[in-house]
């Protein structure tokens, strides 16, 4: 399953301290669970970029303890926020 994320979180670099200049992304704390379950990466786009990406739902986990990146969203939904830069580009 590849999730699409609409938009980037432009100014994350500010708030977690990571690299000048790099955006994050924001995984739903479900879909990251879902992926530990089952074994599998998370698979995703990015706004208009048609390449997609994949990173390790462990990766996920480690980078939101390490930036201490968990943010609560509309609707009470949680999700952690980690550098773009993180992903992997599949293809595209």
């Amino acid at each position: 399953m590849t999730i699409h994320i609409a938009e980037p979180f432009w100014g994350a670099y500010k708030f977690y301290g990571w690299g000048e200049r790099i955006p994050g992304i924001g995984l739903a704390e479900k879909i990251v669970m879902q992926a530990l379950k089952n074994h599998e990466p998370i698979r995703l786009t990015i706004g208009k970029d048609t390449a997609e990406y994949e990173i390790s739902p462990v990766t996920v986990v480690n980078l939101a303890k390490k930036y201490h990146s968990i943010k609560q969203v509309r609707h009470g939904v949680k999700v952690a926020v980690i550098p773009q830069n993180e992903l992997r580009k599949i293809n595209g």
